[in-house]
């Protein structure tokens, strides 16, 4: 089975976190996976078409194949050189092999958000007929959209994986009513040719009250986890220590939360951990001033590897008071170093904290954020969040075989589907 993932960045542009790491950690995975024999257990993905409940030249000499041996590699990736307002530091066309994946970079002309790449979809035209599956990454993009109109034009099967860009919230942001006016006229025919692969029960919800795609597939993200390693826990018994680890931007709710934190009657601190558009940290910085709340806040940077997980795992509990996320792979990172986590019901992954007493859920409002801190705060000391609980639930449900299996056995349900 031959795969081409299309995504408009990919490693090393780390800047744009987790999305660019679920989706490497997928290829990486199925890539190793090619020709081993697969048993599916674990989450349900769904099959059958039922819906649920709820270009340029190729640089290929230089790496040491041709492309007759490139042609047989199971899992291939198109993207862009996108890093931030940055370059990634390659020709345009050039084939690098990341973890065993062969990635192929191409030139946007231009920048953040819409990343177009007249080389990249190019040599898609010329090529996608080589593959059995185009997995396509995210939408509202000048790659993933034409690719998708490209894949489904010369009869691919496509698999599409929203990646947060098509809930409600998405509809109420940035350029709302260009995107409603595609999305009716346009988005919404080529989308419905495809199979959806959402990776939370909240993405399945949103996805089906704005699409009729051919079907829907729920599997979880792969993340990244040190399994290895085992992280100690600092003893806080006087001060309620938070940590705020994602990209630093709007709908991620860190004003409410000061807002909350402001009227809080303990002692607390919050490390924000993490990168953004530096206008909006700035004024971050002055919105804690003016709530006379900046001498408990913490802005870090960000933080990768084995030194976040540290840092996890330092604090009392992660907290992300998003306004929307369809996933949320902090979550999973926080609870495996045993941190329990403070989220909004507007995560993806909330109804699995609640499930599984994996911490706190709230609505997103002020007053909530605030009644759940106090909540948290009068059981951090207590056992009820126990460390190694918490690493070994994750441990149980985010195990690589058992995710590994089930996209398998997704893209073998789509080759056999009409």
């Amino acid at each position: 089975m031959k795969i081409l993932h299309i995504t408009a960045s990919y490693k090393p542009a780390y800047v744009y976190g987790g999305p660019v790491m679920s989706v490497a950690k997928l290829c990486e995975e199925t890539f190793k996976a090619e020709g081993k024999k697969r048993k599916v257990k674990g989450f349900n993905s769904l099959k059958n078409g039922h819906q649920p409940e709820v270009g340029s030249p190729l640089f290929a000499d230089k790496l040491g194949f041709d492309s007759a041996q490139s042609n047989e590699r199971g899992v291939i990736v198109y993207t862009t050189l996108a890093s931030g307002k940055e370059e990634l530091p390659y020709k345009n066309g050039e084939v690098k092999l990341i973890e065993g994946v062969e990635v192929h970079y191409f030139k946007r002309i231009t920048k953040d958000h819409s990343h177009l790449s007249p080389a990249l979809l190019w040599h898609l035209w010329k090529t996608v007929k080589q593959f059995d599956i185009v997995h396509i990454h995210a939408w509202w993009n000048l790659v993933t959209m034409p690719a998708c109109l490209i894949a489904i034009f010369r009869g691919s099967k496509v698999i599409f994986t929203p990646r947060g860009t098509l809930s409600n919230y998405s509809f109420q942001n940035n350029n709302n009513k260009i995107k409603a006016f595609f999305h009716q006229f346009i988005g919404s025919s080529l989308l419905n040719k495809t199979y959806f692969h959402c990776t939370s029960q909240k993405e399945v919800a949103d996805n089906q009250s704005l699409l009729n795609p051919k079907a829907i597939f729920n599997i979880p993200n792969f993340v990244e986890l040190p399994w290895r390693n085992v992280f100690s826990k600092e003893d806080h018994s006087q001060i309620l220590h938070l940590i705020f680890l994602s990209r630093i931007e709007k709908k991620k709710g860190l004003e409410i939360l000061f807002d909350a934190l402001a009227k809080l009657e303990f002692e607390w601190k919050l490390s924000i951990v993490g990168n953004g558009e530096l206008s909006y940290a700035e004024s971050l910085r002055v919105k804690a001033k003016g709530l006379k709340i900046d001498d408990r806040i913490a802005f870090l940077g960000a933080v990768y590897g084995n030194e976040k997980f540290e840092l996890m795992a330092q604090h009392d509990y992660l907290i992300l008071p998003s306004y929307d996320e369809n996933f949320a792979n902090v979550v999973i990172e926080s609870l495996f170093v045993g941190t329990p986590v403070l989220i909004t019901k507007n995560v993806g992954l909330s109804e699995y904290v609640s499930q599984n007493n994996l911490g706190f859920v709230c609505e997103r409002s002020e007053s909530n954020i605030m009644e759940m801190i106090i909540s948290a705060n009068k059981a951090k000391n207590t056992d009820f969040f126990n460390q190694e609980r918490l690493n070994q639930v994750i441990r149980n449900d985010f195990s690589e075989k058992n995710l590994k299996d089930l996209y398998l056995d997704m893209y073998d349900t789509v080759l056999k589907l009409s």
